[in-house]
């Protein structure tokens, strides 16, 4: 399935690629702002449509479809991603300078879908997410993940998607074995500054941060 996404470029020669995942009835254009507040001066920056309709409406989109009550599927989600990523970012850029952040359902979609890509990437963050199957017996991220920062974020006043969700999130992440940590912040349902600055740095110093060092 070929990938509908808006690409920025920053910079003559980009060091690195940046993807952002929209949220739930959002769309490719929904989180272009993040550009200004990450300030990155060398960077692609691509920002995917997820390939579901919300009513039918071009312009409301979502990563996966219910196709019964509390059923829900994503494959057309994981083959607009999986050619993005294979067809598209890879072949120009080290994977390992490959980061992706999504908010909310955009961070659902990390959990399920990009931490289960076969090349480790430079970093993953999820905002304001949650797991779909919390309870689910099975290993949250590939193998070449194990070592991947991923950072997750969420303000402590959302209503929207309570705080503990991304709170198991973590402590599943981390129970697993994976290179995770947890910010949260004051706010609701919303992306932090403060926490885009934690995302920045990450992303500048172009090393792999060990957040579980033993």
């Amino acid at each position: 399935m070929h990938p509908d996404f808006e690409q920025l470029t920053i910079g003559s020669a980009p060091a690195r690629a940046v993807v952002i995942l929209h949220g739930w009835q959002g769309n490719k254009f929904s989180l272009k702002q993040l550009k200004y507040s990450l300030n990155l001066k060398a960077a692609d920056y691509y920002f995917p449509n997820a390939p579901y309709l919300v009513e039918n409406d071009t312009d409301r989109r979502s990563w996966s479809l219910e196709v019964e009550p509390d059923v829900w599927e994503m494959t057309r989600s994981r083959e607009v991603l999986e050619a993005l990523f294979n067809e598209v970012i890879f072949p120009r850029y080290p994977s390992n300078r490959v980061y992706v952040l999504g908010f909310s359902q955009g961070a659902l979609t990390c959990y399920e879908l990009i931490l289960k890509l076969d090349q480790p990437l430079g970093g993953v963050f999820p905002i304001a997410g949650f797991l779909r199957n919390p309870q689910a017996e099975k290993t949250l991220f590939h193998e070449a993940q194990r070592d991947t920062p991923i950072l997750i974020g969420h303000g402590r006043q959302d209503q929207t998607v309570d705080p503990s969700a991304s709170e198991l999130a973590y402590e599943k992440l981390k129970s697993q074995g994976a290179n995770v940590k947890l910010c949260l912040y004051r706010g609701g349902h919303k992306i932090s500054i403060d926490y885009i600055r934690k995302v920045r740095n990450l992303i500048t110093t172009g090393e792999q941060t060990r957040f579980n060092l033993p």
